[in-house]
C-alpha cells in the first residue's frame, strides 16, 4: 500500500484522486465545482483532468454529473492518502515542521518518494519513537535550522559569532559599524574579564575591545566552526581565519577566504591536507589548516 503505484499518472492527477476521496468522506456527492475549489483550479481544467482519469478507468463522471471513484481509483486514492499520512506524521512529529509547512512538503514528497524510501522512513520514525530521544533531536534541529539570535555579551570565550544586527544609540552604532562590526561579519570571542566587562573579540585579524553595554547591542548567531585540519572528506564553507594580518594575507593569496567553498579530498601524508578549491587542487600544511575555520556546506545552504 505504501510503495509506488503501478498506475502511471501525472502527480497533478494523483491530487485529483486524493481530493475526490477526501470530499467523498463527508458523505456528500463530489461535484466539479467542489473539486475545483479544493484543488484551486478552474472548472474547465478539472473537467479535462477527469476525462483523463476516466480514460484510465479511475473515475466515473457523466457530463454535468457527480464524480465517483471506481474500485481501481479508490485503491489509487487510498495509496496516496496513506503515503501522505506517513509523510505528514514524520515531517510534523519527528522533524517538527509547522503544520502548514509539513502539509506543503508532504504534498510534494508523496508523489516522488520511492516505496523503499517510504518504508525506511516509517521504520526510522518507529525506531526514533521507541529508542531515540525526541526532545534532544528536536532541540538539535531547532539549533541548526532556527538558531537563537542573542546578544554578543552572552557568548563564551572561544565561541564564534555571526553578526545579525547592530543596535544601540546612533553614535555607538556608527562607531561599531566603522570598526567592521556589520551584519554578516564573523568574529571570535577571544577574552573576557571576570564579569564579562570588557570583552575582547577578533574580527578580520584585528582585536577589538568592547564594553559589556556595547556588546549587548550586537545581536549574533553562534557558529559551530571547526578547524579545516579536523574536517573529514566533503564540502565546507570557509567562515573564519584565525590569525593576524600576515596570516590573513597568506590565506588570501591561496584564495582561502571567508565565503569560499572548499572540498576536503583526503588527509595527505604527514601534516598535510589535500583540498580542492575552485577546480584546482591544493595541498595545505597542517599549521595553516588549524587556523582556517569552516562549517559543513549544508549548514550554510
Amino acid at each position: 500500500m505504501f510503495g509506488k503505484s503501478n498506475i502511471e499518472i501525472h502527480p497533478n492527477l494523483e491530487n485529483y484522486l486524493k481530493a475526490i476521496w477526501q470530499i467523498a468522506q463527508s458523505g456528500q456527492p463530489v461535484r466539479v465545482k467542489d473539486l475545483a475549489a479544493v484543488l484551486g483550479l478552474k472548472n474547465g481544467t478539472v473537467v479535462s483532468g477527469l476525462k483523463t482519469l476516466a480514460g484510465k478507468g479511475l473515475v466515473i463522471h457523466q457530463h454535468y454529473g457527480h464524480v465517483e471513484l471506481t474500485q481501481k481509483g479508490t485503491l489509487a486514492a487510498l495509496h496516496m492518502v496513506n503515503r501522505h499520512t506517513v509523510l505528514l506524521d514524520f515531517l510534523g512529529n519527528i522533524l517538527k515542521l509547522t503544520p502548514e509547512q509539513a502539509e506543503r512538503d508532504a504534498c510534494a514528497l508523496e508523489h516522488y518518494i520511492s516505496g523503499e524510501g517510504l518504508h525506511r522512513l516509517i521504520h526510522f520514525a518507529e525506531f526514533m519513537r521507541d529508542k531515540g530521544d525526541l526532545q534532544a533531536i528536536h532541540g538539535y534541529l531547532q539549533s541548526k535550522v532556527n538558531p537563537e539570535v542573542r546578544p554578543l555579551s552572552s557568548f563564551a570565550v572561544g565561541e564564534f559569532a555571526q553578526v545579525i544586527e547592530v543596535g544601540g544609540e546612533r553614535a555607538l552604532k556608527r562607531r561599531l559599524l566603522d570598526m567592521g562590526v556589520v551584519p554578516g561579519a564573523e568574529l571570535r570571542v577571544e577574552k573576557a574579564a571576570p564579569l564579562g566587562d570588557p570583552l575582547e573579540v577578533v574580527l578580520n585579524g584585528v582585536h577589538l575591545t568592547l564594553r559589556k553595554a556595547e556588546a549587548e547591542t550586537i545581536r549574533a548567531l553562534r557558529r559551530d566552526l571547526i578547524p579545516l585540519a579536523h574536517a573529514g572528506p566533503g564540502l565546507y564553507h570557509i567562515s573564519y581565519l584565525l590569525g593576524g594580518r600576515q596570516f590573513i594575507q597568506e590565506a588570501e593569496a591561496l584564495r582561502l577566504t571567508p565565503g569560499q567553498v572548499v572540498e576536503v579530498l583526503a588527509p595527505g601524508s604527514g601534516e598535510h591536507l589535500q583540498l580542492k578549491l575552485g577546480g584546482a587542487r591544493l595541498v595545505l600544511g597542517g599549521g595553516m589548516a588549524e587556523q582556517v575555520f569552516v562549517e559543513p556546506y549544508h549548514d550554510r545552504t
